[in-house]
């Protein structure tokens, strides 16, 4: 809510707004535009705008990963944002059949990032 007041103060006006699709970002989102009396105008969600994606470690099971890799290399990845994490060995196999927010967005075309 501070954020939009400060916005609001300093007369930000925006014509697009760009969030992931995480709900407490979309929240957030809303909060500030709502503020702003902004609410109408268009927004783009983006699972690339998420805060962390898992790289290849992404929708493997943890327990499976802690086999392969050993548990602290596992349980570093996990609790250490700034380490890379394993590399896809292709970009494109991962799937976002677990989550209908991104199955949407897969469906069309990833996004614009």
């Amino acid at each position: 809510m501070q954020a939009g007041k400060l916005l609001r103060s300093e007369g930000f006006i925006f014509d697009r707004a760009y969030t992931s699709v995480l709900k407490r970002c979309i929240v957030s989102l809303h909060t500030v535009l709502e503020e702003l009396e902004q609410l109408w105008i268009p927004e783009e969600k983006c699972w690339r705008l998420n805060e962390r994606h898992y790289g290849g470690l992404q929708d493997q099971v943890k327990s499976e990963v802690a086999q392969k890799v050993g548990e602290k290399q596992a349980k570093d990845w996990e609790t250490q944002l700034c380490l890379p994490t394993a590399r896809y060995t292709d970009p494109f196999s991962f799937s976002f059949s677990y989550d209908v927010h991104m199955t949407a967005h897969a469906t069309k075309g990833l996004c614009w990032i």
